[in-house]
């Protein structure tokens, strides 16, 4: 069960609990100082996980926290809950009250994503599996040899889905059961993350150095080969999102990345020391990025500017 704390706050400021429980970040008050592992938004709201702890946000203002059973590896926010996981899927109620719990995975999940009441979540197990979150149960699973999944994101019935094996795969989740209709080959370095739009998947890749770090772009329809490749990182990129008629990115070298949907680079932010990003998370028609101090800034995307 997630123990919920209520926090009284107001943005860009900051006040030290007795306990110092509660961490300055210029602005976006964090509720610990462990690294952000997690960022998930629902219209004017937003949570972020950090180890055994998850923090609500209204706007930018800490609203609540829930201290968790297990470590937090990614979470989703929706209408009046909260899923998170670990080795275990766990609902919880706003109020920090469990809803239910749904075992099966062996590892660690680290990508989940939901249409309607259908779960879908990616493990380093090898298996996808999808979830009835109204009863609470496994609907099916794929188990395939070294596919650790990376990250998932639904579109309308299908998956896309990165992995450890040098793969993108599109699964088809029709009718509850999970049969692959596409796959490829991302080349030399695999794919962190990915994100979908329209007919676009874009991708993110591990590399280092300034090699293999790309930004790739894909049409669903014919998967054979990327149509763009966008440079620009020096380490492995961490998060990909499409917000409007932009892609954003960012990075373990501390960048985010704006491009347009024709693979332009517009404009880009770095850390003043180089700060890595882990996660990042689209809001209020902006970027929530979150980066290992840890910080959770806040980027307008048109124009492409850092306003908290």
């Amino acid at each position: 069960m997630g123990n919920c704390c209520k926090i009284k706050t107001v943005p860009y400021k900051y006040s030290e609990h007795d306990d110092g429980s509660t961490h300055r970040t210029d602005g976006i008050v964090l509720r610990s100082d462990d690294v952000i592992t997690s960022l998930s938004s629902y219209s004017n709201t937003w949570a972020l996980s950090q180890d055994f702890c998850i923090s609500l946000y209204s706007d930018f203002v800490l609203t609540s926290s829930y201290t968790t059973s297990e470590r937090v590896r990614c979470l989703k926010l929706i209408d009046n809950s909260l899923i998170y996981c670990g080795k275990n899927v766990t609902i919880l109620n706003l109020s920090g009250s469990d809803r239910g719990k749904m075992q099966g995975h062996e590892r660690s999940i680290n990508s989940i994503d939901l249409n309607a009441n259908t779960l879908v979540t990616g493990s380093a197990d090898w298996s996808l599996r999808l979830w009835d979150l109204e009863k609470c149960e496994e609907i099916c699973k794929s188990v395939i040899n070294w596919n650790v999944v990376t990250s998932l994101k639904y579109s309308n019935n299908e998956i896309i889905q990165t992995s450890e094996d040098l793969r993108l795969r599109i699964w088809d989740s029709r009718d509850f059961k999970l049969a692959i209709s596409s796959i490829c080959n991302v080349g030399d370095n695999f794919a962190n993350c990915c994100d979908v739009k329209d007919y676009y998947i874009a991708t993110g890749h591990r590399g280092f150095g300034g090699n293999g770090c790309d930004v790739k772009l894909w049409d669903m329809r014919k998967l054979q080969t990327s149509i763009a490749e966008m440079k620009g990182h020096d380490e492995a990129v961490e998060s990909v999102k499409f917000i409007g008629r932009h892609l954003i990115s960012c990075g373990k070298d501390g960048k985010l990345l704006n491009f347009n949907l024709d693979a332009q680079l517009k404009n880009s932010w770095e850390h003043k020391n180089k700060k890595p990003f882990s996660v990042m998370e689209t809001f209020k028609q902006g970027i929530l990025a979150g980066s290992v101090e840890p910080r959770v800034y806040f980027f307008s995307v048109n124009p492409f500017v850092h306003e908290a």
